[in-house]
């Protein structure tokens, strides 16, 4: 949710393709593939954008804040880590 999906290129940006669209109430939910990565993006329509909406097989671009970015070091041992033992 906290995913910026625009149709420019403006600085660093990841880009992908809109492979699925649904209207879930207020929000549009984006379903973009990333060089194979799916991400998804949230984005309120205004009415006044409804011309400018986007579509499936479009090519967007996302981007996100460096405070709303989260990283955590690698498991020394990924086999033992996701074991449900």
């Amino acid at each position: 949710e906290k995913i910026h999906l625009t149709k420019e290129k403006e600085g660093n940006m990841l880009h992908g393709k809109i492979e699925l669209i649904n209207f879930i109430g207020h929000l549009y939910e984006y379903i973009i593939n990333c060089h194979g990565q799916k991400i998804r993006a949230y984005k309120r329509i205004k009415e006044h954008e409804i011309k400018d909406k986007y579509k499936v097989g479009m090519r967007v671009y996302l981007w996100f804040t460096a405070e709303n970015t989260f990283a955590w070091p690698a498991p020394e041992n990924i086999d033992d880590e996701l074991s449900l033992e």
